[in-house]
């Protein structure tokens, strides 16, 4: 259990998400907006401070939200820890979609559960780049993600994002706690202003941190990597993985497959049903690769 409300962990279990209102005050916002305000500026249309290859810039971004982050959460969670904190950046711009997608396995999920808090600074609208889930979703994808592991719905994103995921409108400072294993995605910022959000990646207290990543020589299995508790601040893409590990790796047995639109749409019908009808232990998921 990692939210002091009973209420808001049985959403968490039910759902993949909770949202807070007015998780940062008012009064909080105007200091962490001019510190993003005095960075160096990007030119990309979306970008998120942990793209950043330089490891102390990253650092600067963690360093000034983590505490402020931690505060407020700590209000919400019990237990936990925090590894990363950044901002995502969206400027305005007809194409700068963030396609559906899961968030990193950082721990093993069969027995912990890490969850992302993401919070806008502005508010969010349905022109604006709000943020949107498929609800449920984590009680069905029980697929392992890292940096070189493909996403099993390549293929149906359009479709889902179109027909099966739920927009989240938030008021500034509002926060949305979502489980890892949720799907999720963000439309084009079609406004006139730039809309900035916060990501703050947390996990049990008690979880070891872990690196999921495949290699050519193992079509059907990934590897399980302990790393230290900054592993996301260090990391950059253009440098090989094993720079970043410490001891053995351990083998996952894990088989690709690729998921069509309505093999998701079932499973989330299917989910929908089961909690409906108040069916909420880990035995009632469903797994995907068995859905035709």
């Amino acid at each position: 259990m990692i939210f002091q409300d009973a209420t808001y962990q049985k959403e968490f279990e039910r759902k993949g998400f909770v949202v807070i209102p007015g998780l940062l005050k008012a009064t909080d916002l105007p200091e962490i907006d001019s510190f993003f305000n005095n960075l160096p500026k990007q030119t990309l249309p979306f970008y998120t401070t942990n793209w950043i290859p330089d490891e102390a810039y990253k650092r600067k971004v963690h360093e000034f939200l983590q505490p402020r982050l931690d505060a407020a959460a700590s209000s919400v969670l019990r237990a936990f820890r925090s590894v990363f904190s950044y901002y995502l950046v969206k400027q305005p711009h007809a194409t700068n979609k963030v396609a559906i997608h899961q968030d990193w396995s950082l721990t093993d999920e069969s027995l912990f559960s890490g969850l992302t808090i993401w919070i806008p600074l502005v508010d969010t609208n349905e022109t604006n780049g709000s943020f949107y889930v498929l609800p449920y979703s984590h009680r069905f994808m029980q697929n392992v993600r890292g940096s070189n592991i493909d996403m099993p719905y390549s293929a149906a994103g359009n479709d889902a994002e179109a027909k099966l995921l739920k927009p989240v409108y938030l008021k500034a400072g509002d926060a949305i706690f979502f489980h890892h294993r949720l799907i999720h995605f963000s439309p084009p910022n079609l406004g006139k202003e730039i809309r900035v959000a916060i990501g703050h990646t947390v996990l049990p207290l008690e979880a070891p941190m872990y690196h999921y990543y495949k290699t050519e020589a193992a079509e059907e299995q990934v590897y399980q990597q302990q790393v230290d508790d900054d592993f996301l601040l260090r990391y950059s893409f253009k440098e090989p993985l094993e720079r970043y590990f410490k001891g053995e790796a351990k083998a996952v047995f894990w088989k690709e497959y690729q998921l069509n639109f309505m093999q998701i749409r079932n499973a989330y019908l299917k989910s929908r049903l089961t909690d409906f009808l108040g069916f909420l232990g880990d035995s009632k998921r469903v797994d995907l690769r068995h859905i035709r």
